[in-house]
């Protein structure tokens, strides 16, 4: 959800690998703590995260642990969305998918939050002409 839209957006291998992993995990973790539901985004205890108090901040708590258990610099909700966005770019997607993959309402909000300045932007545009 973004702006309390729904995105659907297409995954790549790894990520389905990784989400496969995941789910296996949690389906340790309900069994554990008897809990009977299919959510993807649990707590510790299997819990949907949508049943918590809040759970963007659940999220961006528990990216904070995981990044200082393994010693990572920026890694929050922010800068995986900011990465994925990147990557889209980097493998060809074209600016305005990104953009509304983003739910973004003004293609300029897309090019400040890729970090495209008007000069990159204009060369990269030249390749086209």
């Amino acid at each position: 959800m973004k702006s309390h839209r729904p995105l659907i957006l297409p995954l790549d291998d790894e990520m389905c690998t990784l989400l496969r992993e995941l789910i296996s995990i949690n389906d340790d973790i309900r069994k554990e703590h008897r809990e009977k539901n299919d959510y993807i985004f649990l707590s510790n205890i299997g819990v949907p995260i949508s049943n918590t108090v809040s759970p963007s901040n659940l999220i961006a708590k528990n990216l904070w642990v995981y990044s200082k258990k393994w010693n990572l610099k920026n890694v929050n909700p922010h800068s995986i969305r900011r990465l994925y966005a990147q990557n889209l770019v980097k493998r060809g997607a074209d600016i305005n998918l990104v953009s509304h993959a983003l739910a973004h309402s003004d293609l300029s909000t897309t090019t400040r939050y890729l970090g495209l300045d008007v000069d990159t932007v204009a060369k990269n545009l030249r390749d086209f002409l």
